[in-house]
């Protein structure tokens, strides 16, 4: 049995970043909204462990990548024995802020819960993610979200009126930002 599900992005309608806390990770306060524009990945059952094959070579495909992270963890808290062969199609760009990675992991919890007969409950797919990375709780929803946390806690949105039939514009520069390095340096002391 095959399954293939398209992975979104997002953006941040609003960030506030409310101070660093006692776990190292910072406080947040953030609006998420999600965009039509996919990572698309396909899920295959196989006999044993998690092979991943990624269409960009300079992504990591072994126990680095969200992904194979994402299916060891659902494979091993489900009690699954068998294995799985995931591809993922990279469209999204790397650290643009658009949380690729993070819908990439929601993806593989939610595609593998469907592959092997939701053998989880929602609430432990939560559980998952939120040990897998703050942004990940966010994909596995599909409407706008405050999140608060570290991003974790997730509390779905209406949709905004203002942006019903509305397009966003992304344009990635050509390169990206990391995660860590801004969120330190938005806290650094300024120089005089």
């Amino acid at each position: 049995m095959a399954l293939a599900r398209n992975s979104p992005c997002k953006v941040n309608l609003l960030l506030n970043i409310l101070g660093k806390r006692a776990d190292g990770f910072h406080e947040l306060e953030t609006i998420m909204q999600p965009v039509a524009y996919h990572d698309r990945l396909d899920f295959e059952r196989a006999a044993s462990g998690v092979t991943l094959t990624c269409s960009d070579p300079g992504l990591p495909v072994d126990g680095r990548n969200l992904v194979h992270r994402a299916a060891a963890q659902f494979l091993e808290a489900a009690g699954i024995r068998d294995g799985v062969k995931i591809h993922l199609e990279k469209r999204i760009p790397l650290a643009a802020g658009l949380g690729g990675g993070s819908g990439n992991a929601a993806t593989t919890l939610l595609g593998l819960n469907e592959l092997f007969g939701s053998p989880l409950t929602p609430e432990k797919l939560q559980q998952l993610a939120a040990t897998l990375g703050s942004d990940i709780p966010f994909f596995l929803q599909t409407k706008p979200a405050l999140a608060v946390g570290r991003g974790e806690k997730v509390e779905s949105l209406a949709e905004f009126p203002a942006l019903r039939g509305k397009v966003f514009l992304l344009f990635y520069p050509g390169f990206g930002i990391a995660t860590a390095w801004a969120y330190q340096t938005s806290h650094a002391s300024p120089q005089r």
